[in-house]
């Protein structure tokens, strides 16, 4: 999940939609999928346009993992990160 905010109203406690101990972190722009290698690792090449109203600019991301056993929605999502385009 990558988004552009994560100020208020993040966290939102998602415990009321049937997934308790987890939390949205950022506002959702694009959800992208990928797979886990057996390392539980991935990469998303993710390209980003040679444009100067990019640079500074801040994107969130967060990942929400199928896990059937977590809760009675089967995911659960990670703390996020933090992409800081430019230098």
């Amino acid at each position: 999940i990558m988004g552009f905010s994560n100020g208020w109203p993040y966290p939102v406690d998602l415990a009321s939609m049937g997934m308790p101990g987890c939390l949205q972190y950022i506002d959702v722009v694009s959800v992208l999928a990928t797979q886990l290698d057996v390392q539980g690792t991935t990469s998303i090449p993710l390209l980003i346009p040679n444009n100067t109203q990019l640079l500074a600019r801040r994107l969130y991301s967060q990942f929400a993992c199928l896990d059937p056993s977590a809760n009675v929605t089967g995911v659960s999502t990670s703390g996020y990160g933090r992409i800081h385009i430019g230098n």
